[in-house]
């Protein structure tokens, strides 16, 4: 059999090929850099995970227990021993927020607190006809003097550092 003309150079490279590639080193390069990434990468998460746990320990070992502050319990303690349970409106002259949120959660679930922001829409129709609906016969009126909307009797609650004055009535019919 004749030989195909241009086989034999290329058998003759593939031959020299696998001689040349069984004689060369592994390239170590590759494994080495992956190593070291996979090391770097393992060191920063160990350090983060260290500083996460002192960081919580520290950032919570001062924090208050309570959002309450003591003399704000002792306002819900004379609303729950006087108001049963029900919605009650919060009216204040201007809007103050925190004192508001503090009696929503204090209250809630049994006295829905039901914010008004304006005294003058108590006695509007619409607010009327909330009224009769939840049956709110309660106030909360909170402002610098608390605005009066009309109470049958009403105590003013004792204040304390930081609060807005505030008085607990019955809304008249």
């Amino acid at each position: 059999m004749a030989p195909v003309p241009g086989c034999a150079g290329r058998l003759r490279d593939s031959a020299t090929r696998m001689k040349k590639d069984s004689t060369q080193r592994p390239n170590w390069r590759p494994f080495l850099a992956h190593l070291c990434a996979i090391v770097v990468l393992g060191a920063g998460l160990y350090a983060a995970a260290v500083r996460a746990k002192l960081d919580h320990a520290f950032i919570y070992s001062d924090a208050v227990r309570s959002v309450y502050p003591a003399g704000h319990l002792r306002q819900v303690e004379i609303f729950k021993s006087t108001v049963p349970k029900g919605s009650v409106f919060y009216i204040m002259d201007q809007p103050e927020f925190w004192q508001a949120g503090l009696w929503r959660r204090s209250l809630y679930p049994d006295n829905p607190v039901i914010q008004v922001y304006d005294p003058t829409l108590v006695h509007t129709s619409n607010m009327e006809n909330l009224r009769d609906k939840l049956l709110i016969s309660y106030a909360l009126c909170a402002g610098n003097p608390p605005p009066d909307p009309g109470f049958e009797w009403k105590i003013e609650l004792p204040s304390f550092p930081g609060s807005v004055p505030i008085v607990l009535g019955k809304l008249k019919r």
